[in-house]
C-alpha cells in the first residue's frame, strides 16, 4: 500500500499564496485620451465590450476563487454608465474595489457616489512633473491641470489614492519632481513603471 502525501500547512499556504492579490479588470476601451503608452489602445470611439451581466459574471467567477484587490481599469471605467452597479455589486461578492481614473469626470458628487458604491481608493497616472511632458504624453492639452484637481478633490473628499507613473526617454529626468508632487498632493503611494512596448 502506497501511503498518500500528507498535506502540511506550508504546502496549504503555498496555494493560498498562489492565488492572485490584485486582478485589473478592463472594463472599456472608452477615453477622451490618447496616451502612449496605452495597452488597451484606448479612445474616444471605444470598441466592442462587455455587457453589464457580462461583467458580473466575471466578477462572480473572480470572487468564487479568491478574494484579489479588484482594480476597475480601462480606458476610463467612468465612461461606462453601468459602472455604479458594477462596484456594488463587485463589493456584495467581497471584493475591495478600487478604480484607475484619468479624472476628468470626477466632481464632489461623483466621488461621493464612488465611496458610497464601494470604491475604497483611487489610482491616478502622471507621467511628467510639468503640464508640457504630461500634455504630451497623454496627448491632450489640459490633462495635466485635470488630474491635479481631481486629486485635489478626492483628498478634499478624504478619498485614498496614489500616483503612478510610466518612466520613459522623456521623463526620466523628472522622476524626483513628480514623487515631489505626490507628496505634496497627499497621495498615499507613489508608483514607478518601466515602460512596456505593447498596446499602443
Amino acid at each position: 500500500m502506497v501511503a498518500k502525501p500528507h498535506k502540511t500547512q506550508d504546502a496549504s499556504r503555498r496555494t493560498q499564496d498562489e492565488k492572485p492579490r490584485l486582478i485589473a479588470f478592463e472594463v472599456t476601451r472608452r477615453c477622451r485620451y490618447y496616451c502612449k503608452h496605452c495597452r488597451a489602445n484606448a479612445g474616444p470611439q471605444g470598441g466592442e465590450e462587455l455587457t453589464t451581466q457580462q461583467c458580473k459574471k466575471i466578477i462572480a467567477s473572480i470572487a468564487k476563487f479568491a478574494k484579489p484587490i479588484l482594480i476597475l481599469t480601462g480606458g476610463e471605467p467612468m465612461e461606462r454608465p453601468d459602472l455604479y452597479e458594477i462596484i456594488e455589486y463587485a463589493k456584495e461578492k467581497g471584493l475591495r474595489v478600487v478604480m484607475a481614473t484619468c479624472g476628468y469626470f470626477l466632481d464632489d458628487n461623483s466621488l461621493t457616489k464612488l465611496k458610497k458604491a464601494g470604491v475604497s481608493a483611487l489610482s491616478f497616472s502622471i507621467d511628467g512633473a510639468t503640464a508640457e511632458t504630461h500634455d504630451h504624453f497623454r496627448d491632450t492639452t489640459g490633462a495635466f491641470d485635470t488630474v491635479i484637481k481631481a486629486m485635489e478633490m478626492a483628498r478634499k473628499a478624504k478619498m485614498s489614492f496614489q500616483i503612478n507613473t510610466t518612466i520613459h526617454k522623456q521623463n526620466a529626468g523628472e522622476i524626483i519632481g513628480i514623487a515631489e508632487l505626490a507628496k505634496r498632493l497627499g497621495a498615499i503611494c507613489f508608483n514607478t513603471f518601466m515602460l512596456v512596448p505593447t498596446g499602443r
